[in-house]
């Protein structure tokens, strides 16, 4: 053995051993690779697909086993039951205008992305319940793994910003009582102030230079004739180009 460099474990191994191979212990298992290659495929072919309770995914391909099994079978391959996350609903016109300013900025350099300022507005609101999808982790916003978000039923809206080198902005709790209803002419009136203090602030003492990037979404409220003439009537005293997300670019 010293000669030949083996180790002595091998060898006994190799002495002791049987030519055939030992039987696995314990009972064979019940979801074998193709019948699991079968259930997992089934299970994630469609977005209907993914929306069904396991053991009806199983049912439907006759296959009955205790539904710990299946459920083992699957988070063996990484997938889970996980609440569907709920996005807003894209058209393919929604779809093509983000892709197309996505690929307007992706050139930006550093610089340019410190002048951004972020804008958005959320909306809290109450029902709809919990849907469960079944997917991989990574798979939390593929489309068949998510429920469209309409609006309907508002309970509590914000508006907040962001600089784009990481600064945080204000935050502005939009209470319809005092502020009335969301629209362009509230929007410019009560929202504006937030802004222009923030990127004076932005400029001075965050990036140490003006020509501030101000960036929001192309709701109607942005899109506003009214909204349009007030930002370019501000334009003119420092902030030097507004974009929409939605892909329209207004030089000012």
């Amino acid at each position: 053995m010293n000669a030949l460099a083996i180790p002595y474990e091998t060898v006994r191994r190799c002495i002791k051993g049987t030519i055939s191979p030992y039987k696995p212990p314990g009972r064979k298992p019940i979801l074998d690779s193709p019948i699991k290659c079968r259930l997992l495929a089934h299970a994630t072919a469609t977005r209907e697909q993914r929306f069904k309770p396991i053991a009806q995914v199983a049912a439907e391909l006759g296959i009955h086993a205790d539904k710990r099994t299946i459920n083992s079978a699957f988070n063996k391959d990484q997938y889970y039951r996980r609440v569907a996350t709920q996005k807003p609903w894209l058209s393919e016109e929604h779809i093509q205008k983000r892709l197309f300013w996505s690929n307007l900025a992706v050139t930006w350099p550093i610089d340019i992305w410190h002048r951004v300022i972020w804008s958005d507005e959320a909306t809290f609101r109450l029902g709809g319940g919990q849907l469960y999808v079944t997917r991989r982790p990574e798979e939390k916003y593929l489309p068949d793994c998510c429920v469209p978000k309409f609006k309907d039923y508002v309970s509590l809206f914000v508006w907040a910003c962001i600089g784009g080198d990481g600064s945080k902005g204000p935050i502005l709790i939009w209470d319809r009582d005092i502020l009335g209803n969301w629209n362009s002419l509230s929007y410019t009136q009560y929202v504006w102030p937030y802004i222009e203090n923030f990127r004076m602030e932005h400029e001075i003492f965050r990036v140490g230079i003006s020509n501030s990037v101000f960036m929001q979404d192309g709701s109607s409220v942005h899109t506003a004739r009214n909204t349009r003439k007030f930002f370019y009537e501000k334009a003119k005293s420092g902030l030097e180009l507004l974009l929409k997300k939605s892909g329209n670019i207004l030089a000012i």
